[in-house]
């Protein structure tokens, strides 16, 4: 699923969404949540720490720093380790897949192009001319968007297997959701409020 970059001028015009597409948009987030997921938990091997530890170091860190840190953890284990890294998270397609998650979930929907694709402006400067700044169109395919997302969810259990993460994230589905600490019925009742003193 490349997103295009047009070499020429488009016109757009105004498009609605239909169940369909809000189908696969839905598919597509949370095929992009699995693989974050699989990228947490594989730095989180690299290092040696349980998984949860790893959120108190990296959970609130962009995806693409993870990359980072995972790749250079991986280099430090040895060229085996890296090429594995390499094979799974620097596919083209792997890619893509985020950028398009990044486009639908943040980018400026304006509509169809005439190529009946789907255009959505980034935050990403590209160019500084005259006094106008020039942003990113990101125009994406519905049609290839699915092909994608099911390319994807046919490809998480490859990586998990490769990676040695089946049993985590299978271990974590299978443990029960204790109450939280806040929780009234996990700790004491809060105090009645008391009435103010008589004058």
């Amino acid at each position: 699923m490349p997103v295009t970059y047009p070499n020429r001028t488009f016109q757009v015009r105004e498009y609605q969404f239909t169940n369909p597409d809000y189908a696969v948009i839905g598919r597509l987030i949370r095929v992009c949540a699995e693989l974050e997921d699989i990228i947490h938990c594989h730095l989180s091997n690299l290092i040696g720490c349980d998984y949860r530890k790893a959120h108190v170091l990296f959970g609130k860190m962009p995806l693409s720093a993870k990359l980072k840190q995972a790749e250079i953890f991986a280099k430090a284990k040895g060229e085996a380790a890296l090429e594995q890294h390499i094979g799974w998270f620097h596919h083209v397609h792997f890619t893509d897949t985020l950028r398009a998650r990044n486009s639908l979930a943040h980018g400026f929907f304006m509509g169809i192009n005439d190529e009946g694709m789907l255009s959505f402006e980034t935050s990403d400067v590209f160019g500084v001319e005259g006094g106008t700044v020039r942003l990113q169109v990101d125009s994406l395919s519905m049609e290839e968007m699915a092909k994608a997302v099911t390319a994807c969810e046919e490809t998480i259990p490859r990586i998990e297997a490769d990676l040695k993460l089946q049993t985590l994230r299978r271990s974590r589905r299978e443990q029960p959701l204790i109450p939280h600490l806040k929780s009234q019925s996990r700790g004491k009742q809060k105090a009645k409020p008391r009435n103010p003193p008589e004058a």
